[in-house]
């Protein structure tokens, strides 16, 4: 069996399966899926997350991680300590190559300083599109990045997710804070009558913005009008609903699916053809 780990700056996703790679549209019962919390990376909390598969018969711990040096190290200490593994953490690369579909290129001078959750992402929906495609990733931070039809990385966006644009103005502006601590519930639609809802609505405008100019600047600069969307990351469903009005506005008709384990995917692509 292998251990596959999505750790993101949240949560931890993981998958338990026999055989690489995984097609997620494809049923199988000989694989696993699940999710925690990193609860501040307590020690004693991971390693109870840890324990669960040691009745597993495991090979190998594949890592997708955009933590930093220490974090690795740590995480590498544990499963050693409590699976006996030394995990393999994944790299973003000059090039990944498809059995079926030739190269995706990394469009960076230095490939491994894209991060490794866009590059595997990416990886999981080359393998999904005969086309050129737009993967949104919408997690703590929102990550985009377009692949031309010939695998070719066009490049991307990093903007501040919707908790984070709130945590930015609650934690940087006092009387903003003030105001919405007195607030008992959120109140208002499109606007915000009290403080918290006009925080929270005001991100989800701005998010609403970003996926606006993001489908105009695709559709002025796409090869085809054959464009796929792929989704992924904890808020997914709320940005893919965004995509949507977004298309809807300006008349396209994009294919758009919304995958929260294309990272996992990616990753068990990227181990089982590339290492």
């Amino acid at each position: 069996m292998h251990l596959l780990l999505d750790l993101g700056n949240s949560r931890c996703k993981y998958l338990l399966a026999a055989y690489l790679p995984v097609v997620m549209t494809q049923g199988s019962e000989e694989r696993e899926l699940g999710s925690w919390d990193n609860k501040s990376f307590d020690q004693g909390y991971w390693e109870a997350q840890l324990k669960r598969f040691q009745s597993e018969t495991l090979s190998k711990v594949l890592v997708s991680s955009v933590a930093g040096k220490d974090r690795k190290e740590w995480l590498e200490a544990i499963c050693q300590q409590v699976l006996g593994l030394t995990p393999l953490f994944a790299e973003s690369t000059e090039t990944y190559v498809s059995e079926k579909l030739g190269q995706l290129r990394n469009s960076y001078d230095n490939p491994v300083a894209l991060g490794v959750d866009r590059w595997l992402a990416m990886v999981a929906a080359f393998e999904q599109s005969e086309t050129e495609f737009v993967v949104i990733d919408a997690g703590t931070a929102i990550t985009t990045d377009w692949v031309s039809k010939d695998g070719q990385h066009q490049g991307g966006h990093i903007v501040a997710g919707g908790r984070m644009l709130q945590q930015s103005l609650l934690g940087g502006t006092g009387g903003i804070a003030w105001s919405a601590s007195h607030d008992g519930e959120l109140k208002g639609d499109s606007f915000g009558i009290n403080t918290s809802a006009a925080v929270t609505l005001g991100a989800e405008a701005m998010i609403k913005g970003y996926c606006s100019q993001l489908l105009k600047d695709i559709a002025a600069q796409a090869e085809t009008t054959s464009v796929r969307l792929f989704v992924t990351g904890g808020d997914g469903d709320f940005i893919t609903t965004c995509l949507k009005e977004a298309m809807t506005d300006r008349g396209l008709e994009y294919s758009i699916s919304y995958q929260p384990h294309l990272v996992l995917e990616g990753l068990s692509y990227w181990f089982s053809l590339n290492n």
